[in-house]
Protein backbone atom coordinates (compact mmCIF):
# COMPACT_ATOMS: atom_id res chain seq x y z
CA UNK A 1 0.00 0.00 0.00
CA UNK A 2 1.21 3.64 -0.93
CA UNK A 3 0.92 7.07 0.40
CA UNK A 4 -1.97 9.09 -1.07
CA UNK A 5 -0.11 10.64 -4.33
CA UNK A 6 -0.21 14.15 -4.41
CA UNK A 7 -3.67 14.81 -6.63
CA UNK A 8 -5.78 13.59 -3.34
CA UNK A 9 -6.73 10.21 -4.89
CA UNK A 10 -6.11 6.95 -2.86
CA UNK A 11 -3.34 5.02 -5.16
CA UNK A 12 -4.27 1.82 -2.54
CA UNK A 13 -3.67 -0.84 -4.99
CA UNK A 14 -3.07 -2.08 -8.53
CA UNK A 15 -6.34 -2.26 -8.67
CA UNK A 16 -7.59 0.84 -8.50
CA UNK A 17 -9.86 0.23 -5.54
CA UNK A 18 -7.58 -0.86 -3.27
CA UNK A 19 -9.08 -4.01 -2.87
CA UNK A 20 -6.70 -7.27 -2.66
CA UNK A 21 -6.16 -9.35 -5.50
CA UNK A 22 -4.47 -12.09 -3.86
CA UNK A 23 -5.72 -15.70 -3.05
CA UNK A 24 -8.07 -16.32 -0.93
CA UNK A 25 -6.59 -18.96 1.00
CA UNK A 26 -3.69 -17.09 1.19
CA UNK A 27 -5.09 -14.22 3.15
CA UNK A 28 -7.02 -16.76 5.26
CA UNK A 29 -4.16 -18.45 6.37
CA UNK A 30 -2.45 -14.92 7.36
CA UNK A 31 -6.03 -13.80 8.80
CA UNK A 32 -6.06 -16.85 10.97
CA UNK A 33 -1.82 -16.42 12.20
CA UNK A 34 -3.13 -12.70 12.81
CA UNK A 35 -6.41 -13.38 15.07
CA UNK A 36 -5.30 -16.95 16.37
CA UNK A 37 -2.17 -15.77 17.44
CA UNK A 38 -4.21 -12.76 19.20
CA UNK A 39 -6.61 -15.02 20.98
CA UNK A 40 -4.20 -18.05 22.48
CA UNK A 41 -2.24 -14.98 23.71
CA UNK A 42 -5.61 -13.77 25.72
CA UNK A 43 -6.28 -16.99 26.51
CA UNK A 44 -2.88 -17.46 28.50
CA UNK A 45 -3.36 -14.00 30.01
CA UNK A 46 -6.87 -14.75 31.08
CA UNK A 47 -5.76 -17.58 32.63
CA UNK A 48 -3.22 -16.31 34.63
CA UNK A 49 -4.73 -13.46 35.91
CA UNK A 50 -8.30 -14.99 36.87
CA UNK A 51 -6.86 -17.63 38.40
CA UNK A 52 -4.79 -14.61 40.81
CA UNK A 53 -7.85 -12.40 40.96
CA UNK A 54 -10.57 -15.08 41.95
CA UNK A 55 -14.20 -15.44 40.34
CA UNK A 56 -15.52 -12.11 41.95
CA UNK A 57 -12.64 -9.88 41.04
CA UNK A 58 -12.81 -11.50 37.48
CA UNK A 59 -16.71 -10.53 37.54
CA UNK A 60 -16.25 -6.90 37.99
CA UNK A 61 -13.40 -6.88 35.50
CA UNK A 62 -16.29 -8.30 32.75
CA UNK A 63 -18.41 -6.20 33.52
CA UNK A 64 -16.27 -3.17 32.96
CA UNK A 65 -14.38 -4.78 29.96
CA UNK A 66 -18.19 -5.50 28.68
CA UNK A 67 -19.17 -1.96 28.72
CA UNK A 68 -15.85 -0.85 27.01
CA UNK A 69 -16.24 -3.86 24.52
CA UNK A 70 -19.45 -2.26 23.37
CA UNK A 71 -18.73 0.91 22.61
CA UNK A 72 -15.60 -0.29 20.91
CA UNK A 73 -17.50 -2.32 18.29
CA UNK A 74 -19.76 0.56 18.04
CA UNK A 75 -16.77 2.29 16.96
CA UNK A 76 -15.08 0.30 14.73
CA UNK A 77 -18.07 -1.06 13.01
CA UNK A 78 -19.42 2.41 12.24
CA UNK A 79 -16.90 2.90 10.01
CA UNK A 80 -14.91 0.02 8.73
CA UNK A 81 -17.59 -1.73 6.64
CA UNK A 82 -17.98 1.28 4.66
CA UNK A 83 -14.13 1.74 3.65
CA UNK A 84 -13.60 -2.13 2.66
CA UNK A 85 -17.19 -2.46 0.83
CA UNK A 86 -17.21 0.48 -1.16
CA UNK A 87 -15.94 -0.09 -4.82
CA UNK A 88 -14.23 2.82 -4.57
CA UNK A 89 -12.10 5.27 -2.37
CA UNK A 90 -10.38 8.30 -2.49
CA UNK A 91 -7.91 10.27 -0.42
CA UNK A 92 -10.44 12.50 0.33
CA UNK A 93 -12.78 10.05 2.00
CA UNK A 94 -10.05 8.46 3.97
CA UNK A 95 -9.03 11.61 5.57
CA UNK A 96 -12.89 12.38 6.45
CA UNK A 97 -13.22 9.02 7.75
CA UNK A 98 -10.20 9.40 10.09
CA UNK A 99 -11.26 12.48 11.92
CA UNK A 100 -14.91 11.10 11.92
CA UNK A 101 -13.61 8.24 13.84
CA UNK A 102 -11.07 10.53 16.38
CA UNK A 103 -14.34 12.37 16.99
CA UNK A 104 -16.65 9.35 17.58
CA UNK A 105 -14.32 7.58 19.69
CA UNK A 106 -13.91 11.25 22.40
CA UNK A 107 -18.20 11.14 21.55
CA UNK A 108 -17.76 7.91 23.20
CA UNK A 109 -15.75 8.14 26.12
CA UNK A 110 -17.54 10.99 27.12
CA UNK A 111 -20.47 9.04 27.06
CA UNK A 112 -18.77 5.91 29.26
CA UNK A 113 -17.75 8.96 31.82
CA UNK A 114 -21.35 9.88 32.00
CA UNK A 115 -23.11 6.63 32.20
CA UNK A 116 -20.25 4.92 34.31
CA UNK A 117 -21.89 5.94 37.70
CA UNK A 118 -25.09 4.76 36.84
CA UNK A 119 -23.91 1.35 35.13
CA UNK A 120 -21.21 0.34 38.03
CA UNK A 121 -24.69 0.56 40.60
CA UNK A 122 -26.50 -2.10 38.83
CA UNK A 123 -24.65 -5.10 40.39
CA UNK A 124 -26.19 -6.65 42.77
CA UNK A 125 -24.29 -6.71 46.14
CA UNK A 126 -26.41 -7.06 49.20
CA UNK A 127 -23.91 -5.72 51.93
CA UNK A 128 -23.87 -1.86 51.59
CA UNK A 129 -20.34 -1.42 52.24
CA UNK A 130 -19.77 -3.93 50.26
CA UNK A 131 -21.78 -2.43 47.51
CA UNK A 132 -19.81 0.98 47.48
CA UNK A 133 -16.72 -0.48 47.27
CA UNK A 134 -17.55 -2.79 44.70
CA UNK A 135 -19.75 0.00 42.52
CA UNK A 136 -16.82 2.44 42.72
CA UNK A 137 -14.26 0.30 42.24
CA UNK A 138 -16.37 -0.48 39.07
CA UNK A 139 -17.13 2.79 38.03
CA UNK A 140 -12.90 3.93 38.41
CA UNK A 141 -11.65 1.10 35.90
CA UNK A 142 -14.39 2.35 33.86
CA UNK A 143 -13.21 5.91 33.40
CA UNK A 144 -9.56 5.00 33.46
CA UNK A 145 -10.77 2.49 30.35
CA UNK A 146 -12.39 5.15 28.43
CA UNK A 147 -8.96 7.02 27.07
CA UNK A 148 -8.78 4.05 24.96
CA UNK A 149 -11.63 4.82 22.80
CA UNK A 150 -10.56 8.05 21.02
CA UNK A 151 -7.04 6.37 20.74
CA UNK A 152 -8.60 3.05 19.03
CA UNK A 153 -10.12 5.57 16.65
CA UNK A 154 -7.00 6.93 15.32
CA UNK A 155 -6.22 3.48 13.68
CA UNK A 156 -9.31 2.52 12.23
CA UNK A 157 -8.49 3.62 9.03
CA UNK A 158 -5.71 1.93 8.27
CA UNK A 159 -6.62 -0.94 9.47
CA UNK A 160 -9.68 -0.70 6.80
CA UNK A 161 -7.53 -0.37 4.28
CA UNK A 162 -5.16 -3.11 5.09
CA UNK A 163 -8.67 -5.46 5.47
CA UNK A 164 -9.98 -3.82 2.38
CA UNK A 165 -6.25 -4.76 0.62
CA UNK A 166 -6.86 -8.45 2.43
CA UNK A 167 -3.22 -7.49 3.68
CA UNK A 168 -3.59 -9.67 6.30
CA UNK A 169 0.27 -10.54 6.44
CA UNK A 170 1.42 -7.24 7.16
CA UNK A 171 -1.71 -6.26 9.65
CA UNK A 172 -0.79 -9.45 12.01
CA UNK A 173 2.47 -7.87 13.25
CA UNK A 174 0.27 -4.92 15.16
CA UNK A 175 -2.45 -7.43 16.34
CA UNK A 176 -0.03 -9.68 17.47
CA UNK A 177 2.60 -7.64 18.89
CA UNK A 178 0.02 -5.83 21.07
CA UNK A 179 -1.51 -8.67 22.32
CA UNK A 180 1.73 -9.84 23.43
CA UNK A 181 2.82 -6.43 25.19
CA UNK A 182 -0.32 -5.87 27.02
CA UNK A 183 -0.40 -9.60 28.31
CA UNK A 184 3.12 -9.17 29.90
CA UNK A 185 2.09 -6.01 31.48
CA UNK A 186 -1.34 -8.01 32.17
CA UNK A 187 0.81 -10.67 33.68
CA UNK A 188 3.24 -8.90 36.01
CA UNK A 189 0.94 -6.24 37.51
CA UNK A 190 -1.46 -9.64 38.42
CA UNK A 191 1.47 -11.44 40.35
CA UNK A 192 2.52 -7.66 41.69
CA UNK A 193 -0.80 -7.71 43.67
CA UNK A 194 -2.91 -4.77 41.76
CA UNK A 195 -5.88 -7.13 41.48
CA UNK A 196 -8.20 -6.33 38.77
CA UNK A 197 -5.86 -2.86 37.77
CA UNK A 198 -3.97 -5.29 35.97
CA UNK A 199 -6.53 -5.87 33.62
CA UNK A 200 -6.65 -1.73 33.20
CA UNK A 201 -2.73 -2.07 32.39
CA UNK A 202 -3.17 -4.82 30.10
CA UNK A 203 -5.38 -3.38 27.87
CA UNK A 204 -4.19 0.46 28.31
CA UNK A 205 -0.86 -1.18 27.21
CA UNK A 206 -2.29 -3.02 24.06
CA UNK A 207 -3.99 -0.24 22.98
CA UNK A 208 -1.04 2.17 23.30
CA UNK A 209 1.45 -0.40 21.06
CA UNK A 210 -1.59 -0.96 18.53
CA UNK A 211 -1.68 2.57 17.90
CA UNK A 212 2.71 3.17 17.60
CA UNK A 213 2.51 -0.51 15.30
CA UNK A 214 -0.02 -0.13 13.22
CA UNK A 215 1.28 3.39 12.08
CA UNK A 216 4.65 1.60 11.76
CA UNK A 217 3.54 -1.03 9.33
CA UNK A 218 0.95 1.08 7.41
CA UNK A 219 2.29 4.21 5.54
CA UNK A 220 -1.16 6.27 4.97
CA UNK A 221 -1.22 9.50 7.16
CA UNK A 222 -4.59 11.11 7.52
CA UNK A 223 -3.68 14.96 6.98
CA UNK A 224 -6.29 17.74 7.76
CA UNK A 225 -8.68 17.30 4.91
CA UNK A 226 -12.28 17.31 5.47
CA UNK A 227 -15.08 16.85 3.09
CA UNK A 228 -19.02 17.11 4.68
CA UNK A 229 -20.38 15.78 1.11
CA UNK A 230 -18.34 12.26 2.31
CA UNK A 231 -19.31 12.39 5.62
CA UNK A 232 -22.47 12.46 4.17
CA UNK A 233 -22.24 9.36 2.42
CA UNK A 234 -20.41 7.54 4.93
CA UNK A 235 -22.91 7.90 7.92
CA UNK A 236 -25.62 6.99 5.44
CA UNK A 237 -23.78 3.93 5.77
CA UNK A 238 -21.60 3.59 9.30
CA UNK A 239 -25.48 4.15 10.92
CA UNK A 240 -26.82 0.32 9.98
CA UNK A 241 -23.53 -0.96 10.59
CA UNK A 242 -23.05 0.89 13.98
CA UNK A 243 -26.69 -0.24 14.90
CA UNK A 244 -25.85 -3.73 13.77
CA UNK A 245 -22.68 -4.31 15.37
CA UNK A 246 -24.35 -2.95 18.85
CA UNK A 247 -27.26 -5.06 18.86
CA UNK A 248 -24.53 -8.19 18.03
CA UNK A 249 -22.91 -7.25 21.22
CA UNK A 250 -25.80 -7.08 23.20
CA UNK A 251 -27.00 -10.36 22.06
CA UNK A 252 -23.65 -11.97 22.66
CA UNK A 253 -23.12 -10.20 25.64
CA UNK A 254 -26.07 -9.13 27.43
CA UNK A 255 -26.27 -11.93 29.74
CA UNK A 256 -23.39 -11.14 31.76
CA UNK A 257 -25.23 -7.42 32.51
CA UNK A 258 -28.67 -9.42 33.33
CA UNK A 259 -26.25 -11.44 35.25
CA UNK A 260 -24.61 -8.75 37.43
CA UNK A 261 -28.02 -6.94 38.30
CA UNK A 262 -29.72 -10.12 39.55
CA UNK A 263 -26.98 -12.62 40.59
CA UNK A 264 -23.86 -10.15 41.95
CA UNK A 265 -20.01 -10.15 40.52
CA UNK A 266 -19.98 -13.42 41.64
CA UNK A 267 -22.06 -15.04 38.96
CA UNK A 268 -20.74 -12.65 36.98
CA UNK A 269 -17.12 -14.00 37.11
CA UNK A 270 -17.91 -17.90 36.92
CA UNK A 271 -20.11 -17.11 33.54
CA UNK A 272 -18.00 -14.91 32.08
CA UNK A 273 -14.70 -17.28 32.59
CA UNK A 274 -16.31 -20.22 31.24
CA UNK A 275 -17.90 -18.13 28.64
CA UNK A 276 -14.80 -16.07 27.93
CA UNK A 277 -12.75 -19.16 26.91
CA UNK A 278 -15.52 -20.49 24.76
CA UNK A 279 -15.41 -17.28 22.83
CA UNK A 280 -12.28 -17.23 22.32
CA UNK A 281 -11.93 -20.42 21.04
CA UNK A 282 -15.30 -19.54 18.67
CA UNK A 283 -12.91 -16.26 17.67
CA UNK A 284 -9.55 -18.32 16.77
CA UNK A 285 -11.74 -20.36 14.64
CA UNK A 286 -14.15 -17.54 12.88
CA UNK A 287 -12.69 -14.31 13.37
CA UNK A 288 -10.00 -14.48 11.19
CA UNK A 289 -12.76 -16.26 7.97
CA UNK A 290 -14.95 -12.93 9.55
CA UNK A 291 -12.16 -10.32 8.99
CA UNK A 292 -11.88 -11.82 6.00
CA UNK A 293 -15.58 -12.52 4.52
CA UNK A 294 -16.49 -8.74 3.61
CA UNK A 295 -14.05 -8.18 1.18
CA UNK A 296 -14.05 -11.24 -0.43
CA UNK A 297 -17.76 -11.11 -0.81
CA UNK A 298 -17.74 -7.60 -1.75
CA UNK A 299 -15.44 -8.57 -4.50
CA UNK A 300 -18.33 -10.70 -5.74
CA UNK A 301 -21.29 -8.88 -4.76
CA UNK A 302 -22.22 -8.95 -8.64
CA UNK A 303 -21.95 -11.78 -9.76
CA UNK A 304 -24.23 -13.88 -7.69
CA UNK A 305 -23.01 -17.29 -8.98
CA UNK A 306 -19.42 -16.80 -7.10
CA UNK A 307 -21.14 -15.02 -4.49
CA UNK A 308 -23.45 -17.83 -3.50
CA UNK A 309 -20.27 -19.99 -3.82
CA UNK A 310 -18.65 -18.30 -1.38
CA UNK A 311 -21.08 -18.40 0.98
CA UNK A 312 -20.87 -22.08 0.94
CA UNK A 313 -17.74 -21.86 1.40
CA UNK A 314 -17.83 -19.93 4.40
CA UNK A 315 -20.22 -21.81 5.94
CA UNK A 316 -17.95 -24.98 5.60
CA UNK A 317 -14.35 -23.34 6.97
CA UNK A 318 -16.44 -21.54 9.80
CA UNK A 319 -17.22 -24.60 10.99
CA UNK A 320 -14.20 -26.79 9.71
CA UNK A 321 -12.11 -25.97 12.58
CA UNK A 322 -14.91 -24.60 14.75
CA UNK A 323 -16.86 -28.06 15.77
CA UNK A 324 -13.94 -30.30 16.73
CA UNK A 325 -12.18 -27.77 18.46
CA UNK A 326 -15.35 -27.36 20.50
CA UNK A 327 -15.66 -30.56 21.35
CA UNK A 328 -12.18 -31.23 22.61
CA UNK A 329 -12.85 -27.86 24.97
CA UNK A 330 -16.04 -29.25 26.06
CA UNK A 331 -13.99 -33.35 26.79
CA UNK A 332 -11.89 -31.16 28.93
CA UNK A 333 -13.64 -28.66 30.50
CA UNK A 334 -13.36 -30.07 34.28
CA UNK A 335 -9.54 -30.57 33.77
CA UNK A 336 -9.46 -26.94 33.22
CA UNK A 337 -11.34 -25.55 35.96
CA UNK A 338 -8.86 -28.18 37.82
CA UNK A 339 -6.17 -25.83 36.86
CA UNK A 340 -8.16 -23.05 38.21
CA UNK A 341 -9.13 -24.44 41.48
CA UNK A 342 -11.85 -25.60 43.53
CA UNK A 343 -13.41 -21.97 43.52
CA UNK A 344 -14.01 -22.05 40.09
CA UNK A 345 -16.12 -25.61 39.68
CA UNK A 346 -19.60 -24.08 39.44
CA UNK A 347 -18.10 -22.83 35.92
CA UNK A 348 -17.79 -26.83 34.49
CA UNK A 349 -21.42 -27.25 33.16
CA UNK A 350 -21.70 -23.96 31.80
CA UNK A 351 -18.31 -24.45 29.94
CA UNK A 352 -19.96 -27.40 28.77
CA UNK A 353 -23.12 -26.15 27.45
CA UNK A 354 -21.69 -23.14 26.12
CA UNK A 355 -19.59 -24.87 23.88
CA UNK A 356 -22.25 -26.57 22.40
CA UNK A 357 -24.02 -23.10 21.88
CA UNK A 358 -20.62 -21.77 20.16
CA UNK A 359 -21.45 -24.37 17.60
CA UNK A 360 -24.66 -22.93 17.25
CA UNK A 361 -23.08 -19.37 16.99
CA UNK A 362 -20.31 -20.81 14.42
CA UNK A 363 -22.97 -21.35 12.12
CA UNK A 364 -24.15 -17.75 11.48
CA UNK A 365 -21.30 -15.79 11.77
CA UNK A 366 -20.97 -15.29 8.33
CA UNK A 367 -24.25 -13.83 7.94
CA UNK A 368 -23.69 -10.40 8.72
CA UNK A 369 -20.85 -9.94 6.72
CA UNK A 370 -22.82 -10.94 4.08
CA UNK A 371 -24.94 -8.11 4.50
CA UNK A 372 -23.01 -5.93 4.45
CA UNK A 373 -20.47 -6.94 1.55
CA UNK A 374 -23.92 -6.30 -0.04
CA UNK A 375 -24.72 -2.80 0.83
CA UNK A 376 -27.23 -4.39 3.35
CA UNK A 377 -26.04 -2.61 6.48
CA UNK A 378 -28.97 -1.40 7.69
CA UNK A 379 -30.58 -5.02 7.43
CA UNK A 380 -28.12 -6.41 9.05
CA UNK A 381 -29.04 -3.78 11.61
CA UNK A 382 -32.39 -4.92 12.13
CA UNK A 383 -31.47 -9.09 12.45
CA UNK A 384 -28.91 -7.84 15.06
CA UNK A 385 -31.47 -6.56 16.85
CA UNK A 386 -34.08 -8.46 16.40
CA UNK A 387 -32.44 -11.33 17.65
CA UNK A 388 -30.78 -9.02 21.03
CA UNK A 389 -34.35 -8.38 21.77
CA UNK A 390 -35.42 -12.38 21.82
CA UNK A 391 -32.02 -13.31 23.41
CA UNK A 392 -32.54 -10.64 26.34
CA UNK A 393 -36.12 -11.63 26.89
CA UNK A 394 -35.41 -14.68 27.41
CA UNK A 395 -32.43 -13.95 29.84
CA UNK A 396 -34.54 -12.22 32.05
CA UNK A 397 -37.41 -14.40 32.05
CA UNK A 398 -34.85 -16.74 32.86
CA UNK A 399 -33.17 -14.87 35.38
CA UNK A 400 -36.41 -14.42 37.27
CA UNK A 401 -37.04 -18.07 37.67
CA UNK A 402 -33.35 -18.44 38.77
CA UNK A 403 -33.17 -15.85 41.26
CA UNK A 404 -33.33 -18.14 44.41
CA UNK A 405 -31.29 -20.94 43.06
CA UNK A 406 -27.56 -21.43 44.05
CA UNK A 407 -24.84 -19.77 42.06
CA UNK A 408 -24.04 -22.97 39.89
CA UNK A 409 -27.53 -23.42 39.24
CA UNK A 410 -28.30 -20.18 38.10
CA UNK A 411 -25.43 -19.73 35.78
CA UNK A 412 -25.80 -22.85 34.18
CA UNK A 413 -29.63 -22.69 33.78
CA UNK A 414 -28.51 -19.01 31.26
CA UNK A 415 -25.75 -21.34 29.37
CA UNK A 416 -28.55 -23.79 29.28
CA UNK A 417 -31.37 -20.94 27.92
CA UNK A 418 -28.59 -19.18 25.38
CA UNK A 419 -28.31 -22.43 23.88
CA UNK A 420 -31.78 -23.24 23.41
CA UNK A 421 -32.13 -19.50 22.18
CA UNK A 422 -29.63 -20.02 19.87
CA UNK A 423 -30.46 -23.58 18.16
CA UNK A 424 -34.03 -23.21 18.24
CA UNK A 425 -35.01 -19.61 17.43
CA UNK A 426 -31.85 -17.46 16.03
CA UNK A 427 -30.32 -20.22 13.68
CA UNK A 428 -33.94 -20.73 11.61
CA UNK A 429 -33.93 -16.95 11.45
CA UNK A 430 -30.37 -16.60 10.03
CA UNK A 431 -30.81 -19.24 7.55
CA UNK A 432 -33.90 -17.95 6.20
CA UNK A 433 -32.70 -14.50 5.74
CA UNK A 434 -29.34 -16.45 3.85
CA UNK A 435 -32.03 -18.18 1.78
CA UNK A 436 -33.96 -15.29 1.16
CA UNK A 437 -31.39 -12.83 0.19
CA UNK A 438 -28.87 -15.34 -2.12
CA UNK A 439 -31.24 -18.36 -2.54
CA UNK A 440 -29.31 -20.86 -0.94
CA UNK A 441 -30.88 -23.70 0.81
CA UNK A 442 -30.63 -24.73 4.43
CA UNK A 443 -30.09 -28.20 2.78
CA UNK A 444 -26.90 -26.56 1.14
CA UNK A 445 -25.36 -25.42 4.07
CA UNK A 446 -26.30 -28.40 6.07
CA UNK A 447 -23.99 -30.56 3.52
CA UNK A 448 -21.51 -28.83 3.60
CA UNK A 449 -21.37 -28.81 7.57
CA UNK A 450 -21.13 -32.66 7.63
CA UNK A 451 -17.67 -33.41 8.13
CA UNK A 452 -17.23 -31.11 10.72
CA UNK A 453 -20.59 -32.99 12.69
CA UNK A 454 -18.86 -36.15 11.86
CA UNK A 455 -15.42 -34.80 13.39
CA UNK A 456 -17.05 -33.78 16.71
CA UNK A 457 -19.18 -37.02 17.11
CA UNK A 458 -15.62 -38.71 16.62
CA UNK A 459 -14.01 -36.39 18.81
CA UNK A 460 -16.88 -36.79 21.69
CA UNK A 461 -16.68 -40.18 21.34
CA UNK A 462 -12.83 -41.08 21.54
CA UNK A 463 -12.73 -37.97 24.34
CA UNK A 464 -15.12 -39.85 26.59
CA UNK A 465 -13.79 -43.21 26.60
CA UNK A 466 -10.21 -41.58 26.95
CA UNK A 467 -11.56 -39.57 29.75
CA UNK A 468 -13.42 -42.61 31.99
CA UNK A 469 -10.67 -45.23 31.39
CA UNK A 470 -8.13 -42.53 32.97
CA UNK A 471 -10.39 -41.99 35.66
CA UNK A 472 -10.82 -45.03 36.55
CA UNK A 473 -7.03 -45.88 37.03
CA UNK A 474 -6.82 -42.75 39.06
CA UNK A 475 -4.38 -40.67 36.63
CA UNK A 476 -3.37 -37.23 37.96
CA UNK A 477 -5.84 -34.53 36.57
CA UNK A 478 -2.90 -33.08 34.31
CA UNK A 479 -1.75 -36.10 32.85
CA UNK A 480 -5.64 -36.56 32.10
CA UNK A 481 -5.82 -33.38 30.28
CA UNK A 482 -2.61 -33.84 28.15
CA UNK A 483 -3.49 -37.50 27.13
CA UNK A 484 -7.28 -36.83 26.24
CA UNK A 485 -6.48 -33.60 24.63
CA UNK A 486 -3.65 -35.54 22.56
CA UNK A 487 -5.93 -38.12 21.82
CA UNK A 488 -9.13 -35.93 20.91
CA UNK A 489 -6.77 -33.77 18.72
CA UNK A 490 -5.49 -37.20 16.75
CA UNK A 491 -9.50 -38.18 16.43
CA UNK A 492 -10.16 -34.51 14.63
CA UNK A 493 -7.58 -34.50 11.98
CA UNK A 494 -7.88 -38.53 11.44
CA UNK A 495 -12.05 -37.97 11.15
CA UNK A 496 -11.26 -34.88 9.03
CA UNK A 497 -8.70 -35.57 6.77
CA UNK A 498 -11.21 -39.11 6.02
CA UNK A 499 -14.27 -36.79 5.57
CA UNK A 500 -13.17 -33.45 4.17
CA UNK A 501 -11.07 -33.02 0.92
CA UNK A 502 -9.42 -29.84 1.93
CA UNK A 503 -8.08 -31.13 4.87
CA UNK A 504 -6.49 -34.39 3.35
CA UNK A 505 -5.40 -31.96 0.60
CA UNK A 506 -3.63 -29.91 2.87
CA UNK A 507 -2.09 -33.49 4.64
CA UNK A 508 -0.62 -34.63 1.34
CA UNK A 509 0.81 -31.20 0.20
CA UNK A 510 2.30 -31.29 3.44
CA UNK A 511 3.78 -34.74 3.08
CA UNK A 512 4.87 -33.99 -0.36
CA UNK A 513 7.47 -31.84 0.70
CA UNK A 514 9.21 -34.23 2.53
CA UNK A 515 12.60 -35.32 0.56
CA UNK A 516 12.29 -37.71 -1.45
CA UNK A 517 9.13 -37.92 -2.85
CA UNK A 518 7.90 -39.85 -5.88
CA UNK A 519 6.08 -38.28 -8.74
CA UNK A 520 3.16 -39.87 -8.59
CA UNK A 521 2.57 -38.83 -4.96
CA UNK A 522 2.28 -35.76 -5.65
CA UNK A 523 -0.85 -34.21 -4.46
CA UNK A 524 -3.40 -32.23 -6.79
CA UNK A 525 -2.76 -27.79 -6.28
CA UNK A 526 -5.31 -27.06 -3.42
CA UNK A 527 -8.20 -24.59 -4.97
CA UNK A 528 -9.45 -21.07 -2.91
CA UNK A 529 -12.07 -22.82 -1.55
CA UNK A 530 -10.46 -25.85 -0.48
CA UNK A 531 -7.76 -23.32 1.06
CA UNK A 532 -11.04 -21.82 3.26
CA UNK A 533 -11.52 -24.62 5.20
Amino acid sequence: MNPSPPDGSANLTATGDGRGQGNFGTSLKWSYIMDGGRQISLIVVSLLIARIVGPENWGIIALATLAILMMELLHRHSLQPAIIQRDDISDITLKTSFWISVGFGLLLALLVVVLSGPYSRLIEIDDPVEFAAKTSELRNVLLVLAVTLPLRGTTLVNEALMQRAMDFKRLATPTNGSTILGGIVGVAMAFAGYGIWAMVGQQLMQVAATTVLVFRVDPWRPGLSFSGEKARELLGFSSGSAVMSLGNVINERGADILIGAMFGPLAVGLYRFASRFVTMLLNIATNALGAISIPELARHQHDPKAFNARVIDLMRASTVLTFPLLAILAINAQSLIDIMGNEWNDAVLPLQLLCVWAAGRAMLGFVTPMLEALGRPHDAAKLSWVAAAVSLTAFYIGGRLLGDSAIGTQIAGISALRLIVTVILLLPMYLAVVRHVTGVKPAQLATAIGPSVFSALVVIFVGLAATWTLDAIGVHFLIRMLVVGALTGVAALASLAATEPAIRSKIETVRSKRPPAAPEDTPEPVSDASAAA
